[in-house]
């Protein structure tokens, strides 16, 4: 372990001897710089999307998921080798898939997805959202919009039965979350027309736009084969590689006004295609909606590993959170540690008192830490005991 750790401080203490070594530098320097700006300017609880990692490739697809840990921010775009599988199918069913069960593939922003876990910043070099924020930065091809339809972490809740996703298509569950946080049937998107065919090898969606600037579109299809590599254009300019290792499922479309032809450049056959709009003005009375029927949740305070908040005079039995469910957390309302379960597979849902304020208190520790610990104690405990034993036998033996 000794050696292994001094190899480790000894060689990242160096630079690293390849000629991108400069461009690495420079583009490490540059995102600390930008992200330093954007945390100095906004004190409160947010993530960021960024878009544009130095891994992405001509066709918008990239591996590299581990910015937000590298550079300290927090974020819906990661890579672990042991993850979460609940958040992994969350996640698919809303739009971002899941590849070999270790990671989502999100190379688009899907707003109202963004939007319920607090995605407050995306980081792009195409205008997806329409606010854009004007920051100091060096990084001329990093723009930094700002989620104006941003949801709170909590919500009251007067609980459905119905809280599984039980649709292949990720608008039908995008539709049913926000109709279970509104506690009424909502569709904030909404299936349109369209013509869909095979030809001369590819597949074709045609659309007849009027270009509202209060309207945005979403475009899903689903092959005979996503494992093959195709890529989508849009009145044929490329969009993404859309079939095959890491490709996005959901992704926004931005259409001129009269016919627009999406198309995909290898006939995988059609299972299923859909296009949607979601018209903004309607998804902020939603969002203003949502917000204020959670109004009565405040003084929220957020820490590594440790939340606090009120819910003044409960008015609902539950209060649920885009937090993701885990063992590891500790509740208590009033003092007392109460048990909580989850909806959807993977949002924490947690019973309130009504009508009286509940003073909460969310405490994580890793699961199997204790434990852990307490293994790894006794380890040196019974390596120290054998050392020991081992020593008096050699010394006894040289006595004899």
């Amino acid at each position: 372990v000794l050696a292994v750790s001094y190899e480790f401080i000894y060689f990242s203490s160096k630079a690293i001897n390849t000629t991108d070594n400069a461009n690495y530098k420079n583009y490490i320097d540059k995102n600390i710089s930008l992200i330093n700006n954007l945390k100095g300017k906004d004190q409160s609880f947010f993530r960021i999307l960024d878009l544009v990692d130095r891994g992405r490739q001509s066709n918008f697809i990239t591996a590299n998921y581990n910015e937000g840990l590298a550079f300290g921010y927090k974020t819906i775009r990661s890579y672990t080798s042991s993850p979460n599988k609940n958040q992994l199918e969350f996640f698919s069913s809303l739009g971002y898939p899941a590849y070999e069960w270790t990671m989502n593939a999100i190379n688009y922003p899907i707003l109202p997805v963004d939007a319920f876990f607090n995605v407050k910043y995306l980081i792009s070099d195409r205008d997806f959202y329409d606010k854009e924020l004007i920051l100091n930065s060096s990084e001329s091809n990093k723009r930094v919009y700002v989620n104006e339809y941003l949801l709170p972490l909590f919500f009251n809740i007067t609980d459905r039965k119905d809280t599984n996703f039980d649709s292949n298509e990720p608008f039908d569950n995008i539709n049913k979350l926000y109709s279970y946080l509104a506690g009424r049937d909502v569709k904030i998107l909404n299936k349109l027309d369209i013509k869909k065919y095979a030809d001369n090898g590819s597949i074709y969606v045609n659309y007849e736009s009027l270009a509202e600037p209060y309207i945005k579109h979403y475009f899903y299809l689903d092959t005979n084969n996503q494992s093959e590599e195709a890529s989508l254009f849009l009145n044929n300019e490329l969009l993404t590689k859309y079939t095959g290792w890491l490709s996005p499922r959901v992704i926004p479309v931005k259409f001129k006004r009269g016919l627009n032809e999406l198309r995909l450049d290898r006939d995988l056959g059609i299972k299923n295609a859909q296009l949607v709009d979601i018209n903004l003005n309607s998804f902020r009375n939603i969002i203003d909606e949502l917000k204020e029927k959670s109004s009565n949740i405040q003084n929220i305070l957020i820490k590594d590993g440790y939340i606090k908040l009120d819910v003044i005079n409960g008015i609902t039995p539950y209060l649920v959170t885009s937090i993701p469910f885990d063992t590891g957390w500790d509740i208590y309302i009033n003092g007392e540690k109460v048990q909580y379960d989850h909806v959807f597979g993977m949002l924490m849902r947690i019973p309130l008192y009504e009508n009286v304020t509940n003073h909460i208190e969310m405490k994580y520790t890793i699961p199997g830490f204790k434990v852990g610990g307490l293994l790894s104690f006794l380890g040196i405990i019974i390596l120290i005991f054998w050392h020991v034993i081992n020593y008096v036998n050699r010394k006894g033996n040289k006595v004899c």
